[in-house]
């Protein structure tokens, strides 16, 4: 994709200064072309892969920049510069939605300029406004050399960080930068303040769900629908003409999608990311000799976690969890030479087409599930100076808020509520990260797809149902291969009268995993590379330790000194190592983040 940032000042003195200042370090990583444009008192100015995806059309009142693909509903092309120029015209509000991952802007100078984004926001956009500027941004970073910003911390942003990992209401670690809402346009008019307006919402209330009728079917038949759905979503998204490349997992949302693409003829190269001993790889080598799927072994070395981190400090702020230190989506272009430049991916896929997780709709539960990967509630009121910890329960009173405005429906409410937080800043992040490299296909960002997926009955696509039973029915030779569950466990969906002879042999197989993970040899990858304990994390321990003092206004020092033992000590993990993991690295970055701003 791109790092973009597009300044509206009418001060043409200041303008060209700011973009003079912010041009040479739009970049975030190396072997990116920047280009611009500018009309009137509007500057763009992006940094991207030099074989991304971007149409642009610019006269002497007019700039249209679209960065990514933007595909009409049912159509297979994209759309161009000046076709989005034709169809965001008039008034915002009509303005279609596109599927695809991608971002746009539009501007004239009588008429004002639009920013927008992907179906679901996966695509990041922030804003900024003050007197007569605009900023608009993937990243906040570079707002602060504009001088009419005058960074102030916003706290009420850090308790969203460390409780839900996600920013909430939009709320950035800067007071008065915004992160545009999912779904939303953003829309500035020379006669108008600057304003968010609505453009596409998941169509889920009971209304629609009644419509659909899809309650009345049989279980067989919702799968036909689903099938039918996902079929087209792929065949759209990654004609089999555009060879693609495929981050290709062990797991079950990559096999899957392996299959339908085998069923349309695609034949991608398939990339697994870790060792050659994990057991996800072996399980994605399987498949890949089976389909006759070109592979590739790609990793990413655990010591240059504090560099990945540097990264995601600076250009993400905190606002996507601690997933990108991994450096596996920063680092892309390291494993994509000599490869298709599209990359098939299954963000999202799981929650898109699997449901919730658990069994109540309520908002108590659901809440507590995301907060699972964060610092629990009471720790984090512990953790907490009192000026800043009286911010938590307006903060979740505003989630629960938000939570019930998503649908009419309990289990829609639950679904919406884990694709707009925990999914949209967390596993979606990676899209952005990733495009610096390869430029990502995210098959869920479909209106078909949602509307079906969004209106089928609980009880289908929970606990991965419909998902296990179309990989079964659709790909029945893939549901025989081994499958990696991100544990011992690699039992394939459908088993023989050979498996069942030989499960004691496996079971056997999974103790020796086992003792192996004790003695130091970790074979399942996810729990490998997010360890809090990894020799990647300890280089980042080693570089926070100093950075404690920068935080003792806004943290009680004995709670972290609690949370975080010096360096030298390894973190006792009780149950689940990536879990537990995560909750302390967001404290960690935290801290990094911190001596670089406060």
């Amino acid at each position: 994709m791109a790092n973009f940032l597009a300044v509206l000042d009418p001060n043409g003195d200041r303008r060209s200064a700011y973009i003079k200042s912010i041009t040479p370090q739009i970049a975030p990583v190396p072997g990116l072309v920047t280009r611009s444009l500018a009309s009137h008192d509007l500057v763009v100015v992006w940094a991207a892969n030099p074989q991304a995806p971007i149409s642009c059309e610019s006269d002497t009142d007019e700039i249209t920049v679209i960065w990514g693909d933007a595909i009409p509903p049912g159509a297979y092309q994209r759309i161009n510069a000046a076709e989005l120029q034709r169809k965001w015209h008039g008034e915002p509000s009509t303005y279609p939605a596109f599927d695809g991952y991608y971002a746009a802007l539009t501007y004239h100078a009588q008429q004002g300029m639009t920013v927008g984004a992907d179906l679901l926001g996966f695509f990041p956009i922030y804003y900024y406004s003050s007197q007569d500027v605009v900023l608009v941004g993937s990243s906040p970073e570079l707002f602060r050399h504009h001088p009419l910003v005058q960074p102030q911390f916003n706290p009420q942003a850090l308790v969203s960080i460390l409780m839900l990992q996600s920013l909430i209401g939009g709320q950035t670690l800067w007071n008065g930068v915004q992160r545009l809402g999912a779904g939303n346009l953003l829309v500035w008019h020379p006669e108008s303040s600057l304003q968010e307006v609505q453009q596409y919402r998941i169509p889920c209330f009971q209304a629609q769900v009644e419509q659909a009728g899809y309650d009345k079917l049989s279980f067989d038949e919702q799968l036909e629908c689903l099938d039918a759905a996902l079929d087209q979503a792929i065949a759209r998204h990654a004609p089999a003409s555009d060879r693609c490349s495929f981050l290709f997992s062990g797991g079950l949302d990559s096999r899957m999608l392996a299959g339908y693409l085998h069923r349309h003829g695609a034949s991608p190269l398939a990339i697994t990311l870790g060792n050659s001993s994990d057991l996800e790889m072996e399980c994605a080598k399987t498949v890949a000799r089976r389909l006759g799927f070109e592979h590739r072994q790609a990793s990413v070395p655990l010591s240059k976690y504090p560099h990945y981190a540097d990264l995601m400090v600076r250009w993400e702020q905190l606002a996507t969890g601690p997933y990108g230190v991994t450096g596996v989506d920063w680092d892309s272009a390291s494993y994509l030479q000599q490869a298709p430049n599209r990359v098939m991916t299954g963000f999202v896929m799981d929650r898109v087409i699997c449901g919730t997780r658990t069994a109540s709709g309520a908002f108590a539960a659901n809440f507590a599930r995301s907060n699972k990967k964060s610092l629990p509630v009471p720790t984090l009121q512990r953790l907490l100076r009192p000026d800043i910890a009286k911010f938590i329960p307006e903060t979740i009173a505003y989630l629960e808020e938000d939570y019930n405005r998503y649908s009419d429906l309990e289990f829609q409410q639950a679904w919406s509520f884990s694709l707009y937080y925990q999914n949209r800043f967390g596993v979606a992040s990676k899209a952005w990260r990733f495009s610096f490299g390869g430029w990502p296909i995210l098959p869920v960002l479909d209106q078909q797809l949602l509307a079906i997926a969004s209106v089928m009955p609980a009880a289908t696509t929970s606990q991965r149902r419909a998902q296990r039973a179309l990989v079964k029915t659709r790909f029945p030779d893939l549901a025989r291969l081994p499958l990696d569950h991100n544990a011992f466990n690699v039992e394939p969906l459908l088993s023989d009268g050979d498996r069942h002879r030989l499960r004691p042999l496996q079971t056997l197989q999974q103790h020796w995993h086992k003792v192996q993970q004790r003695l130091g040899y970790e074979r399942r990858y996810y729990y490998r590379i997010f360890s809090i304990n990894n020799a990647g994390w300890r280089k980042i321990r080693q570089q926070v330790e100093p950075y404690r003092q920068t935080v003792s206004d806004l943290f009680n020092t004995d709670v972290l000194n609690e949370l975080l033992p010096p360096p030298h000590k390894p973190i006792p993990l009780q149950s689940d190592v990536i879990i537990e993991s995560l909750r302390l690295q967001m404290l960690l970055c935290f801290l990094l983040w911190a001596n670089k701003n406060l």
